[in-house]
């Protein structure tokens, strides 16, 4: 089942919250389906300044659902707001979900020549959306974050990534969605490096982390992409081994209570908790799931859920093994 087909599990009869986890991201989400993106105009244009982390949260959170309707929606208002940066922002983002919708969520090597065609036009579409943010709103991180990932899927070099992340957190320092998107770039599955290198990464950012901040979830991320790329090599049997070695358990119960004494606040604050319950839900950790998943609760957002294939099953799951209803 591939990252589409997966968000399906997102809609009706679904015990997922709508908004993972906030009332403000249900209600976007409700909307865009109907067509309607003025609510989505208005809550971007107030997530500003300190509130960038809320704006990069709303946009990949409704851009899935924006795909279906680029050009009845998003060309036409961009059409019809040449100099507002909201239109072009959220086409820029819709389109990355666009294109990776024509390449599917598989291995490249599996990917036909004509699908890999159409998903490097899709994102030089969505980057040209982006740059043109860049220029129109020098301020906001969130073009850069989200070029990151158009940069992972243009096989950009990774110090292309890096320059990316540095200007987004030159605009907000502990940025969650810039940091997490290049430690999922320096994956070895991406990028090639050792998984220490995406883990030595990960635990500088975490040991900057200051009060609000998301960044002590950062190494079990990046714990996450070095599992997901041995998966692809060895077996999810064989790798679900690692989540239970010593080690990484005793770094998960270090970014637990890290993030608890952080307490990122706000409606992405449920993103990173949604790494730590990943994680103890693949080592099949009743005990270490518990907290994640209180904070999480049925807010699941598809990062990273979606590497287990069925994204409401594998939340389910998650309910069960803790005993949280």
């Amino acid at each position: 089942m591939g990252l589409f087909d997966s968000l399906k599990s997102m809609f009706a009869g679904s015990r997922l919250h709508p908004g993972a986890g906030d009332a403000t991201g249900a209600m976007l989400v409700d909307a865009v389906k109907r067509y309607d993106v003025s609510s989505t105009n208005t809550v971007l244009l107030t997530t500003r300044d300190m509130l960038w982390n809320d704006r990069a949260f709303y946009l990949d959170l409704v851009s899935p659902h924006l795909v279906p309707h680029l050009g009845v929606l998003c060309d036409a208002w961009c059409g019809n707001e040449p100099h507002s940066v909201v239109p072009f922002l959220v086409r820029g983002v819709t389109r990355i979900d666009w294109a990776w919708q024509a390449r599917g969520s598989g291995a490249g090597a599996g990917v036909g020549s004509g699908a890999a065609n159409l998903f490097q036009q899709r994102l030089t579409l969505a980057r040209q959306d982006l740059d043109l943010v860049i220029q129109m709103d020098p301020s906001d991180p969130t073009p850069y974050a989200f070029a990151i990932k158009v940069a992972r899927g243009q096989d950009a070099d990774l110090a292309v990534g890096r320059q990316l992340l540095a200007e987004a957190c030159k605009r907000q320092p502990d940025h969650w969605l810039a940091h997490q998107q290049l430690v999922v770039a320096m994956a070895p599955k991406w990028s090639g490096l050792p998984g220490e290198a995406v883990l030595d990464f990960a635990r500088a950012a975490a040991a900057r982390a200051e009060t609000l901040s998301g960044l002590p979830a950062l190494p079990i991320a990046a714990h996450i992409e070095v599992w997901n790329s041995q998966l692809m090599d060895i077996g999810e049997a064989a790798a679900r081994a690692y989540f239970k070695q010593p080690a990484v358990l005793a770094e998960l119960d270090h970014a637990i209570a890290a993030l608890e004494q952080t307490a990122p606040m706000g409606p992405w604050a449920t993103l990173p908790w949604n790494v730590l319950a990943y994680a103890a839900f693949i080592a099949e950790d009743a005990a270490r799931l518990r907290v994640p998943l209180t904070h999480m609760g049925w807010g699941a957002f598809r990062y990273p859920w979606y590497y287990s294939g069925d994204l409401e099953g594998a939340v389910k799951q998650a309910h069960k093994l803790s005993g949280i209803p």
